[in-house]
Order: structure tokens, then C-alpha cells, then sequence
């Protein structure tokens, strides 16, 4: 995985805080669509110690940092090579998907499919689900 920077990146497995990792790519409307409320998302969780990042199944860096910088530019965001082993572990067969990670390393939320993340249920649904993290 690579930060937009271009630097070598990792996601530990246990963190002192909660996460929400969204996988998604360019290719992917919906995943595209998204992004923005996400980056509101992760903007109104920061306080409460919860991250929110992005990250983009990609070969290129390029791309992907030029786009999130025009729609995005405050989301934290990764480059991931779709062709790596852990792409094919997490079993994403579709896109975008949605990942709550407790501090533990353990996932308790997976999501399937864009969401509208400014969305009073949608928010609701996942204040219940980090309740737990």
C-alpha cells in the first residue's frame, strides 16, 4: 500500500483508535460519488478519536492523489495494488466497500455498496455499530 505522497504505507492491525476504512477506485461511480460525504464523515468522527480513510485500488498514485485533491483533499488516503494477496483475502468481489475496525484489529461492520454517509440513519446505524469499537 502507498500514501498519496508516494511513501510506503500500512494499516496496523491494532490502533489506538477506532477506524473506517473505505475501499474503493476510480473506475467506480458510486465509490467516486461518495468520497466527498466521507470526507465529511471523517471530519465529524475525528473528534470523537474514530479515523476515517480511503483507500483506492489502483496501480498508479497519480491519479488517484489528483482526483481526491479536487473532490477530496482532506480524506486520509492509500493507494493499494488491486492485484495484491490482501485484495483477494478481504474477498472484494464489489465495490465500494466499507470496513468498521475496532481498536483490537477486529472488524465489526462490513458494507457493501455506496452509502450516503450524511444521512441521519446511515449515521445512526454506524454511532451503534462504533459503540463497540
Amino acid at each position: 500500500m502507498t500514501e498519496l505522497s508516494g511513501q510506503a504505507a500500512t494499516l496496523p492491525a491494532l490502533s489506538t483508535q477506532a477506524r473506517i476504512v473505505n475501499l474503493w477506485a476510480l473506475w467506480c461511480a458510486p465509490c467516486r460519488a461518495e468520497l466527498p460525504a466521507l470526507e465529511r464523515l471523517g471530519m465529524a468522527l475525528a473528534g470523537r478519536g474514530v479515523q476515517v480513510s480511503a483507500i483506492a485500488l489502483a496501480d498508479d498514485v497519480f491519479p488517484v492523489r489528483e482526483y481526491l485533491a479536487e473532490r477530496a483533499a482532506r480524506l486520509r488516503a492509500a493507494v493499494l495494488g488491486p492485484r495484491q494477496p490482501v485484495v483477494r483475502q478481504l474477498g472484494l468481489d464489489a465495490l465500494p466497500q466499507t470496513f468498521v475496525v475496532a481498536r483490537d484489529g477486529g472488524v465489526l461492520a462490513c458494507w457493501v455498496g455506496a452509502r450516503d454517509w450524511d444521512a441521519a440513519p446511515v449515521r445512526a446505524e454506524l454511532d451503534r455499530v462504533l459503540k463497540d469499537a
